[in-house]
């Protein structure tokens, strides 16, 4: 919600581009949490009002963004990186972007601002707050350089030996006898006496000598520049404002001609100057809208380095069908295989990165474990290191071992320890929603509450044994709902059968009230579900993160491309001077993991050179009734023939251009573009059943055609409909 609106100073209106709608879908789900959602919009802006308290957010040094700043950390303003702020910053940028840094903290609070909101709540206000500081000084200038304007045209001295004699008269209240009237007298006079008029627009072909309409034209044959005051003396276009195609237009417009030609002259001129800073204000606020959109455009996956995400957490509408914000590329969430993902931050560059799937998974079932506190995190496989481009995580973890505490220290987290430096690293765990707050969604997060009892065994509340048989109704599900509802502060009370407890959230103890023994308490996930119905990291470690998930039973998902995903994008960028209807990902765990082998024996080959492995997007084209079983089974040339024949090897047929496949589509209009591990490549002839001993294909056309032997080699990963 829009700042400014909630505390009645807003003046944008509708164009605000903060929000100031409680019905959104975002909203509502806040507002479920709270049981709000029914209420009315009036009673939720009231509610806002009374708990909105008036802060003085601190400014942004400017001395400190350009290396002059010398009062350290003494200054009344935040030693903040104002192009983190906007968005503009690059990542070698040494400046701090933390805005809980503790000299910016300290400001923030002895300016009332509550540090406990997110830092990116903040850094929002700060960015809204700086645009519209933007807008004002361009408003200031624009206001700024009229009143010089019109300053300059008033400097003039008229002689009575030349032409020019317009006057000012001050004298022409002494002709109505008001010389004497009071102000508003004279203002209430001259509202009476306003009408309302409509004064034509200059045309603007006419000024570049393109107007075809000539008297019959809507707009005014004027020149602009002379109403700007910017003409020169040799200028051949109509100055008068009372010529008659102008005079016409102007009584059309309901305007009195009987004023001076100056005086409509400088209404035209107030007029054109406020239409320029209009445009001005819209230029600007649509460039910050598109570099809004453009930053947010970008959709993090797990299986990549990158995973700042706005929103910490793991999306679960990928999880459960289709996140159509990622397509569009605006998902604010991690896109992952599973409901958790860890992460490490990148002491270099301040950013957080994905840990690979099976650290993230080993690290989940040590979590998941009560009495874990330290763990060891686990090296790459040799698959996982050649699997994507990781190389930020490979620079973290270089033949190192690392340690996790898994004990959450308050507002600093979890931590990650060099063993060999002693160097810390901040961890984290993102996650799907909690159980309780979405209802039982399938794949949200379950968490469980555990204490230490006097045997030094972690229990789970709600869970008895023979030797703990006191009972409560108190289970985890409730102090979830609980914790979840006060976000993390507060107590819950309960009882046994023997005493009273108290569970407090902020010191994480359970204090028995009759006697004051207190216990430590834990809140960890219940462990990762081996027998998922998914496909999980364990049966398949080379599935992409941004596969839709797909059940146990199904060995291939055709999964539609949004149009206006970058997955769609990149794909038929392919595919220029093609009309493209519709793109389909082809998902077939068993065929992309029998793909990924072969690569990853290609690059031991090769000695980790992925240049000669020489991995291409090529195009495959065939009838109609093939494309199911391809699918399903892998290209086979045995099965759907080609219709090439054998001419430069008895293979699978790959073009590097599109438009030779679709020949032999046969009419289709579909064709398949196939990931092809192509290595090393000979010229092929028609006798070859496989590739010259020390090739891995051979080609054909000068280059144009690969002929492919063995099902490994590659992946129909697109079937493109054009």
């Amino acid at each position: 919600m829009c700042y400014k609106y909630v505390t009645k100073k807003c003046s944008r209106g509708d164009s605000c581009e903060e929000g100031h709608d409680f019905k959104t879908n975002h909203n509502t789900k806040i507002l479920q949490n709270f049981y709000l959602e029914d209420a009315d919009s009036q009673l939720l802006l009231k509610l806002m009002q009374s708990s909105v308290d008036e802060v003085v957010v601190p400014e942004i040094c400017d001395h400190y963004n350009v290396g002059e700043c010398e009062c350290g950390s003494e200054c009344t303003e935040m030693h903040l990186c104002l192009n983190s702020i906007l968005g503009t910053c690059n990542d070698w940028c040494l400046l701090n972007h933390d805005i809980l840094e503790p000299q910016c903290q300290k400001l923030l609070k002895m300016g009332g601002v509550k540090t406990y909101y997110s830092k990116r709540d903040l850094k929002n206000h700060l960015r809204v707050r700086q645009k519209e500081q933007r807008l004002d000084a361009i408003m200031k200038q624009e206001r700024r350089s009229s009143r010089l304007v019109e300053e300059a045209s008033r400097r003039k001295v008229f002689h009575a030996d030349e032409d020019d004699g317009e006057v000012e008269v001050p004298e022409i209240l002494q002709n109505f006898y008001l010389e004497d009237a009071d102000s508003q007298l004279l203002l209430k006079l001259m509202q009476s006496s306003v009408d309302e008029v409509v004064v034509p627009e200059i045309c603007d072909h006419y000024n570049v000598g393109e107007c075809e309409c000539g008297s019959e034209c809507t707009e005014m044959h004027l020149c602009l520049n002379s109403i700007l005051g910017t003409c020169n003396d040799w200028c051949l276009l109509n100055h008068d404002i009372l010529e008659p195609q102008c005079q016409k237009l102007l009584k059309m417009g309901g305007v009195k001609t009987y004023y001076s030609k100056r005086d409509l002259k400088n209404h035209l001129r107030v007029r054109q100057k406020e239409q320029r800073l209009d445009a001005i204000m819209k230029q600007e606020r649509r460039s910050s809208r598109l570099v809004e959109e453009a930053s947010r455009r970008k959709v993090f996956h797990a299986d990549e380095d990158d995973g700042e995400v706005e929103v910490p957490e793991v999306c679960i509408f990928l999880l459960n069908d289709r996140c159509l914000d990622g397509e569009r590329g605006r998902c604010k969430r991690l896109h992952a295989g599973m409901p958790y993902h860890w992460q490490v931050k990148n002491p270099v560059t301040n950013k957080w990165i994905n840990l690979s799937k099976n650290q993230s998974f080993r690290l989940e079932q040590n979590f998941a474990d009560p009495s874990k506190v330290k763990v060891q995190l686990d090296s790459f496989t040799s698959e996982e290191v050649h699997l994507t481009k990781r190389s930020q995580l490979r620079s973290l973890f270089q033949d190192e071992s690392y340690e996790v505490d898994l004990n959450e220290v308050k507002n600093e987290g979890m931590k990650l320890r060099n063993m060999q430096t002693q160097a810390i690293m901040d961890i984290r765990r993102l996650s799907t929603e909690s159980h309780v707050m979405t209802g039982g969604k399938k794949h949200s997060t379950i968490w469980c509450w555990y204490f230490l009892d006097k045997s030094g065994k972690w229990m789970e509340y709600g869970s008895t044994t023979a030797e703990h048989n006191s009972f409560s109704n108190l289970k985890s599900a409730d102090i979830e709902k609980q914790f979840c509802t006060v976000q993390g502060s507060g107590c819950i009370a309960f009882s046994t059968n023997k005493f009273k407890y108290e569970v407090n959230f902020q010191t994480m103890k359970q204090k028995n009230l009759m006697t004051n023994v207190q216990r430590d308490i834990r809140r960890r996930p219940a462990p990762p579900d081996g027998s998922s119905n998914l496909v999980n990291v364990l049966k398949y470690r080379h599935v992409p993160s941004h596969w839709v998930p797909m059940q146990e039973t199904e060995t291939c998902k055709m999964v539609p491309l949004y149009p206006e995903s970058q997955e769609y994008q990149n794909v038929a960028s392919l595919m220029p001077g093609f009309t493209v209807r519709k793109i389909t990902r082809v998902q077939n765990p068993y065929l992309w993991e029998m793909y990924q082998n072969k690569r990853l024996v290609l690059l031991k080959k090769y000695n980790n050179d992925a240049g000669k492995v020489n991995e291409r997007v090529l195009f495959h084209g065939t009838p109609s009734q093939n494309i199911q079983s391809i699918c399903e089974q892998n290209f086979d040339w045995r099965l759907h023939g080609t219709a090439n024949g054998s001419v430069f090897g008895k293979g699978v047929y790959f073009a590097t251009n599109p438009q030779i496949s679709t020949g032999y589509s046969k009419g289709g209009g579909a064709i398949f573009a196939a990931k092809v591990l192509v290595g090393s490549a000979a010229v092929g002839k028609s006798s070859m059943a496989r590739p010259p001993t020390g090739y891995d294909s051979t080609t054909g056309l000068n280059g144009s055609l690969f002929v492919m032997y063995y099902d490994q080699d590659y992946y129909p990963e697109y079937l493109v409909e054009f």
